[in-house]
Parts: structure tokens; sequence; C-alpha cells
């Protein structure tokens, strides 16, 4: 599956609201596209939050459920949504195997990922 940027573009942001009152600054991404893990998911996870950084770059990989799709007709505009709730995840620390270079040697690959644990 082929990993697509959803970074707005600066037309869009310049559209977007602020997110809140106190932050001049512009989101970077669309609005529902942030995950927060609190305590009992970080558990079920076995994730140990002081392993991570601020900015540190993370793989996720899941499974989900559409909840919910909604297609709505303006007069001259269509707005479209999907809801989708995530039942089961994985987080890794660092880049997933996708993101690899296709030009880094096989051997070397491998060795990444199971550093990684993304492989057996």
């Amino acid at each position: 599956m082929e990993l697509k940027s959803m970074k707005l573009t600066a037309k869009q942001a310049k559209t977007m609201d602020s997110p809140s009152a106190v932050s001049p600054s512009k989101p970077k991404y669309p609005w529902g596209l942030s995950i927060s893990l609190e305590k009992e998911a970080l558990d079920k996870l076995g994730i140990e939050i002081s392993d991570f950084d601020v900015g540190e770059i993370v793989s996720i990989a899941a499974k989900a459920r559409i909840t919910r799709i909604t297609i709505s007709d303006g007069t001259d505009y269509q707005e479209r949504s999907m809801n989708i709730q995530i039942e089961k995840m994985a987080l890794n620390q660092g880049e997933s195997k996708e993101d690899l270079d296709w030009d880094t040697p096989k051997d070397d690959a491998d060795r990444i990922l199971k550093k990684r644990r993304l492989v057996d």
C-alpha cells in the first residue's frame, strides 16, 4: 500500500481556522488525522512513553472499520466524509518497511527491519 502525504497545501492551510485561539499558526494537516493515545491504549500496545521523543517518526499499522459514510450535495458543491474506527493497531519506532529506500540492498534492509522489529 502506497503512503500518501496528507499535508495541506498552502492554499488549503490558509482557508483553515487556527486550531486554538492561542495558536497563531495554521494547521499542517486536516482536522481528524491526529490520534491521541491515553494510558489504557499505551498499556495495551506495550508502549513506554519515555522511549519516545516529540518530533520522532513512528510507524502505525492498523485495522479499522468504516462506521459512517456521508455524501451531501449543495447547489454548487459536494461534501464527502468517512468515519473510521481503529479496532486493532500496532506502533513501532522508526520508519515502516514501505519507507525504506528501494536502492537499499536486501540484506541491509532485512537487518534494518529486524532491528526495528518489523519482520521476524
